[in-house]
């Protein structure tokens, strides 16, 4: 197990990755944490799919949210597959994987593998993409823009506490200031780097319902989209921002689409409120509609972490397995 950095910004921070061997096929993975929080360090990799990987395991930090934006994470994913280019791995047999916030960095690098294909010598193949209960399948559901509790999940209404609302443009407004950038803030307890307090973030982006700002780096924005109704937000991205929202890519409609993206499998829990089912599931029609090679997963009456009742899912291990099994039936 090595840790290599793989993109140094102009501002001179370094966003690393760990790489588990050189040998065989190779499995690229992106953790979750609301892309505002977590790290490669965290322990994301269920066993089941690190346990049946055959071979090289890699697993990469990306910018998180607030101050950084989605800009800055298709800059790590460009860089990263241009790192990979200098290790001694098997280059043609790449797949990639996200769980959760990883899901977004993840729909991103697969954008650009289908990019690479369309190179006359491409420098690199990506066979296959998984998302594990991912985010970045339709950022313009009015999930995302209703002010709810990320606690309790409650709406919230003009009777809600403005102390509160205060409080959460105030933790915003703290991040946004950092004079530095973050890319490895594990959110497991005891792992250096951990920041209790980023969990805020989370919140304050749903009781603000801001996570658009976070995305394009456009404060405001998020209120002009809430104000539209759904079928004419996508219109409203400007061109500058259609780049970091991996929605308008696959829905469209290139010929090229479906033959350029490489196979995709999306898993996903049908009672997950935290990532909305209705994600994958707009990711897996638009997909479909422009021939690409798509399947979903469904874990039945599994919550976010494919659990059932409390208890991981039995359909959840045998998820984890067949991903692996699918992934290498592209060799």
């Amino acid at each position: 197990m090595t840790t290599h950095c793989y993109h140094t910004t102009p501002s001179g921070h370094k966003v690393n990755l760990t790489l588990h061997g050189t040998d065989g096929p190779v499995l690229i993975t992106f953790h979750g944490g609301g892309i505002v929080n977590g790290s490669r360090r965290d322990d994301h990799v269920p066993k089941p799919v690190r346990d049946r990987w055959p071979g090289t395991i890699i697993e990469a930090d990306y910018h998180l949210l607030i101050p950084s934006s989605g800009f800055d994470i298709l800059a790590d994913m460009a860089a990263l597959f241009s790192y990979l280019l200098t290790l001694p791995i098997q280059h043609h047999q790449l797949y990639l994987s996200g769980f959760s916030g990883g899901g977004y960095p993840l729909r991103l690098a697969a954008i650009l593998a289908a990019e690479e294909k369309g190179r006359n010598i491409p420098r690199f193949t990506v066979r296959g993409w998984v998302s594990f209960f991912g985010m970045g399948g339709d950022f313009l559901l009015d999930y995302w823009l209703t002010p709810r509790s990320s606690v309790t999940k409650r709406l919230l209404g003009s009777d809600h506490d403005l102390s509160e609302t205060e409080r959460w443009t105030e933790t915003l407004q703290e991040w946004y200031s950092a004079d530095t950038e973050f890319s490895d803030l594990p959110y497991t307890e005891g792992l250096s780097g951990h920041v209790p307090t980023r969990g805020r973030v989370w919140e304050s982006l749903h009781g603000l319902a801001c996570f658009n700002d976070a995305v394009t780096g456009d404060r405001g924005f998020s209120r002009r989209l809430a104000a539209l109704p759904y079928s004419e937000r996508p219109a409203a991205v400007p061109e500058s921002c259609r780049a970091v929202y991996p929605q308008l890519y696959f829905e469209s409609g290139a010929s090229s689409l479906g033959e350029a993206l490489p196979p995709c499998l999306l898993i996903h829990g049908d009672s997950d409120d935290v990532v909305p089912y209705e994600e994958t599931l707009r990711t897996f029609a638009a997909l479909k509609a422009a021939a690409a090679g798509v399947e979903v997963l469904t874990i039945p009456g599994a919550d976010h972490d494919l659990c059932v009742d409390g208890a991981v899912s039995p359909h959840a291990v045998q998820a984890y397995e067949y991903a692996v099994a699918w992934m290498l039936a592209l060799l």
